[in-house]
This record gives structure tokens, sequence and C-alpha cells, in this order.
């Protein structure tokens, strides 16, 4: 069980996404994921572990480009961080085997983590169908 609280458990989920997920920061990754990470919804092809997220994180951007995340909730019990929330971005490359569509989409993702020593340990993930997003959204 971690010692932080739940809204330092929150943070380090948001930054995570924020830095890594959003922004490409890549070389941060070692920072938010523990050594012993575990990636249960394992994706084909990839790791399930830390080196999986650097696969995982480098194909997204790969695929997207002015990739935007947005939170709509997080919430804490006790270690486990739960995340909603979309990411959005243009589409210039194949993701999650649909090939490139040149076009604006979003997905959403429900997002479990476990924090242990001040980093993520664990990983569950459900993941939304990939839809365009009209020009005015």
């Amino acid at each position: 069980m971690s010692t932080t609280t739940a809204s330092e458990n929150i943070a380090l989920v948001r930054r995570m996404v924020t830095e890594v997920q959003q922004n490409g920061h890549f070389d941060l990754i070692d920072d938010f994921i523990h050594p012993n990470w575990v990636d249960h919804p394992q994706m084909p092809g990839h790791p399930g572990d830390r080196e999986g997220v650097y696969i995982i994180m480098r194909n997204l951007h790969k695929a997207l480009l002015d990739i935007k995340v947005e939170i709509i909730h997080s919430v804490c019990t006790g270690d486990v961080v739960a995340t909603n929330k979309i990411i959005r971005g243009k589409q210039v490359g194949e993701l999650f085997g649909q090939p490139a569509s040149n076009q604006a989409i979003e997905f959403r993702v429900m997002d479990f983590m476990r924090v242990q020593d001040g980093k993520l340990i664990e990983h569950w993930a459900c993941l939304g169908r990939i839809n365009p997003v009209s020009e005015g959204a």
C-alpha cells in the first residue's frame, strides 16, 4: 500500500498524462513509471513492462498530431487512481489497428493505475471506439 495521499496520487497521474501522454516527454517515463510496472491489458505486440510504456507512447505520438488529453474524472481509492479521459488529435498513422484517416479523431480511455513508492506500478485500461470529430467541435 502506498504512503501517499489520494490527492498526491491523482496529481502524479495527471502529471504523467500531461507530460508523457499529451506532451510526448518520453524522457520522463522513468520518473513516473516504476521499474516493476505491469500492464494488465497488455496490447498485442507490446511487452507488459515499462519498456511497453515507451513503445505505446511513441506509437501514439507517431499516429496522432497535436495530441490533447482531457481528463474528465479522476478519483482515488487507496493506492489506485481511476481516470476517465478523452484523447484527441489528427490521425496521421495507424492507431490500434486502424489505418491513418488524416482526420481529427477522439477516443475515450478508462484507466486504473496503482501507485507504489511514489511511482505508477500497475495499469488496467479500457479503450473506447475511435471516432471522427467534426471540424466545429
